[in-house]
């Protein structure tokens, strides 16, 4: 099924790769937050997770 859009294959292809990209950065950046969430040691263990988000 095609779907158009309005937007020529160049460019669809062009956004394609760039959207896929962006996806791929921010589910790194999630596992990052994640892990740095739950790795707080020491003495600002109850304070950081609080504005870490």
């Amino acid at each position: 099924m095609y779907i158009q859009i309005g937007i020529n294959p160049e460019n669809r292809e062009a956004i394609h790769q760039i959207l896929n990209r962006l996806l791929a950065d921010l589910n790194v950046l999630h596992t990052k937050t994640k892990n740095f969430h739950w790795n707080i040691q020491g003495p600002h263990f109850f304070g950081l997770p609080r504005n870490a988000g």
